[in-house]
């Protein structure tokens, strides 16, 4: 094999590093979600569960609202 074949299959590989990077980031997204979600579920079947908005102030400070 020459160098620059070898040159050619280490860019390769580097990319689909990356692109493996980039799809486990995804999953990680999608099961902090899931986590949150199964945590609001259980507070929702436990009674704990309270529903916030938040809310900007003009001053750009923000608070929380309580919608119940």
């Amino acid at each position: 094999m020459r160098n620059s074949s070898l040159l050619i299959n280490l860019a390769k590989a580097i990319g689909r590093l990356v692109v493996s990077y980039k799809e486990v980031q995804n999953l990680a997204g999608y099961t902090t979600l899931i986590y949150e979600m199964e945590e609001v579920l259980t507070d929702l079947s436990e009674g704990r569960y309270k529903r916030v908005m938040i809310a900007k102030e003009e001053e750009g400070k923000t608070q929380l609202k309580n919608m119940s």
